[in-house]
């Protein structure tokens, strides 16, 4: 898509189709737009995005070992990994790649628990 293209090229294109996108009064829809480009970016650069939920900051060797098991998993060149802080988990960690999750969080497991028990 952007292949053999300048930066300056790319940015020429970028800003007619945004002028486009408001002249049409379609500006609404620039988020689905971009969320888009990055999965067809992503897949052409055999890219992955990784979303790890934990209640504090991981070490880098727990990130990069997560990192690994995922560009394995993927088979992806690229991993990029981001940490995020969520304090409702209880413990434990939660991984997002596209659209799948492991959850093994401590509040995903007694939420699985209790739902069980309610039959």
């Amino acid at each position: 898509m952007t292949k053999g293209k300048s930066q300056g090229e790319i940015d020429g294109i970028v800003s007619d189709f945004a002028k486009f996108l408001l002249k049409k009064r379609q500006a609404g829809k620039i988020g689905k737009i971009v969320d888009k480009f990055s999965q067809i970016w992503n897949k052409e650069n055999k890219t992955v995005d990784c979303e790890i939920l934990s209640v504090e900051k991981l070490e880098q060797s727990v990130l990069d070992g997560i990192k690994n098991r995922v560009k394995e998993k993927y088979q992806a060149q690229t991993v990029n990994v981001e940490n995020r802080i969520d304090k409702d988990l209880k413990g434990g960690i939660v991984i997002r790649v596209g659209d799948e999750m492991l959850d093994a969080s401590v509040s995903g497991t007694l939420f699985r628990l209790k739902k069980q028990l309610k039959g």
